[in-house]
């Protein structure tokens, strides 16, 4: 799990690679958008990683959707449309920092746009 001392009452700050942050059905994430509500943790601005990886119904991994934007010192939601590949059941959606970035960001909320 997160481990607790990452969890304060603003957010999740995320360090390196996160904890899974959230898990659904892919047919309920499928062609919907998904809300990160993150700043930058550190008063500079910095990087994440929004990322779906999505899994069959045997648990492999089929696929991962990834896209980088820039976080800066306000709190601001960046959207990633979720497209589910054929065969996927589940989605398993992260937060995390790139693997080059060393700053420090606050992960605020995740939450799935309505229909």
């Amino acid at each position: 799990g997160i481990a607790p001392a990452q969890v304060g009452t603003e957010g999740l700050e995320l360090l390196g690679l996160s904890e899974m942050t959230r898990q659904q059905g892919a047919t309920e994430l499928d062609r919907r958008v998904i809300l990160y509500t993150a700043q930058s943790a550190d008063g500079m601005p910095g990087r994440m990683r929004l990322q779906v990886n999505w899994h069959g119904s045997d648990g492999q991994f089929i696929s991962t959707q990834i896209e980088i934007v820039e976080v800066g010192l306000e709190p601001r939601t960046y959207p990633l449309l979720a497209v589910a590949p054929t065969g996927a059941t589940q989605a398993y959606v992260y937060a995390t920092l790139p693997d080059d970035h060393s700053g420090r960001v606050l992960l605020r909320s995740i939450t799935v746009a309505g229909p």
